[in-house]
């Protein structure tokens, strides 16, 4: 929505737009842990899809790998090293991550940690796959 209209687009549309390949690959998990998006990839068939490895994700977000506790709602939560947090992107990522969130997730979930299979969608934009 901008200025209160509604915009829709194809899904080659929004590739288009993004630069990036709109078909060919599928990966979906409703885990936060990145090494989840390999359970969840496609082997064979024309969705077969290679993931990069979760250290190569969080390089090219650039993105530190950290194991502590942090605290999240009155709650403290001990993350892996394969868990990110929203407010460890960098802006133009969270405006990447927000754009996405909202138009391809819908608008419920958990606000504060990045999703493995939005994280890989991040991924594939910066690497213009």
């Amino acid at each position: 929505m901008i200025q209160h209209e509604f915009i829709t687009l194809t899904l080659a549309q929004f590739g288009q737009i993004l630069k990036i390949p709109y078909n060919g690959q599928a990966v979906f998990t409703n885990e936060w842990d990145l090494a989840s998006l390999e359970y969840s990839q496609e082997t064979e068939g024309p969705y077969s899809t290679d993931l990069p490895t979760p250290d190569d994700i969080r390089r090219l977000l650039e993105l530190e790998r950290v194991m502590v506790d942090h605290t999240i709602k009155s709650q403290t939560v001990t993350l892996t090293p394969n868990q990110i947090l929203i407010k460890k992107l960098s802006p133009d990522m969270k405006q990447w991550e927000e754009l996405i969130r909202e138009n391809v997730f819908g608008l419920g979930g958990h606000r504060d940690h990045l999703p493995a299979c939005l994280a890989y969608m991040l991924y594939c934009v910066v690497a213009e796959e």
